[in-house]
C-alpha cells in the first residue's frame, strides 16, 4: 500500500509538527482493526501516546492500491489531559 499526502495534509502536518511516520501507522492501525469497510473516507480519532497530548484526527480516501491522506490535525477541543 503506498501513501501520498495531499498538500494540505503535509501543511497541517508541518503547522502541528505531526510525524509521517505517526499518521501512517495510525492508517494502517485502523484498517489492521477492522474499520468500516467499503467507505471510501475514514476518520481516525485516537489517542496518541503522550507525544502529541491531543488524540489525532486523519481523513483519508482509500483508492485501489493507494492511500491519499486529505488532512491530519490534532483535535484540541476540551481540556488537555
Amino acid at each position: 500500500m503506498t501513501v501520498f499526502f495531499s498538500r494540505h495534509a503535509k501543511r497541517r502536518m508541518k503547522l502541528y509538527r505531526l510525524a509521517e511516520k505517526d499518521v501512517v501507522d495510525a492508517i494502517l492501525r485502523s484498517e489492521a482493526s477492522g474499520g468500516r469497510s467499503g467507505a471510501t473516507r475514514n476518520l481516525i480519532d485516537f489517542k496518541m501516546d503522550a507525544k502529541y497530548g491531543y488524540p489525532l484526527k486523519i481523513v483519508y480516501v482509500r483508492e485501489r492500491a493507494r492511500v491519499v491522506v486529505i488532512t491530519a490535525y490534532p483535535v484540541k477541543k476540551g481540556k488537555r489531559r
